[in-house]
């Protein structure tokens, strides 16, 4: 079961990879309040994500309490990613995203964490993409204000700069 961040959502829609994605065959859900920030994405919309089949999540009082209570603790300007954090931590999910701060939130309260090219990886582990699509994703992504770590992504467009 997968919890999925904005960002990363964005990342793979950049990447012309995304319908991919969601033929990993995983079950993800998607906080509702992040599914409002997505309509703002020039194609990117929530109907496109729940034809997909991502499943949109709402939140109770007590953790909308709990997200502005993190907030406050972790000095967290961007509210609706906390929403992702509370999201998995209620499903015992995997999070994917791109945010540092949210990342080191997730792995501090045992979540396992993981991001974009983490995604990409498995998508060539299961043969979902070739070696050559996922190099040519992750070209797209990087041109698209994209925030991953260039010594990882110079890793990967390396490997897979052949189809094997």
């Amino acid at each position: 079961m997968l919890v999925v961040d904005v960002c990363v959502l964005i990342d793979l829609y950049n990447g012309d990879v995304l319908h991919r994605f969601f033929g990993m065959q995983a079950e993800v859900h998607i906080s509702d309040v992040q599914v409002e920030e997505i309509n703002d994405e020039k194609g990117l919309t929530k109907e496109l994500i729940e034809r997909y089949g991502a499943k949109t999540e709402s939140h109770s009082s007590e953790e909308v309490a709990r997200v502005y209570d993190l907030a406050g603790k972790h000095g967290e300007k961007r509210i609706a990613d906390l929403f992702a954090f509370v999201l998995a931590k209620r499903l015992g999910a995997i999070l994917l995203t791109g945010d540092r701060k949210l990342r080191t939130i997730a792995l501090n309260n045992g979540l396992r964490c993981h991001g974009t090219l983490w995604v990409l990886d498995e998508m060539v582990d299961r043969n979902l993409l070739s070696n050559l699509e996922a190099n040519n994703s992750l070209k797209k992504i990087s041109v698209s204000n994209s925030f991953l770590p260039s010594s990882e992504v110079t890793k990967r467009l390396r490997l897979w700069q052949s189809e094997k």
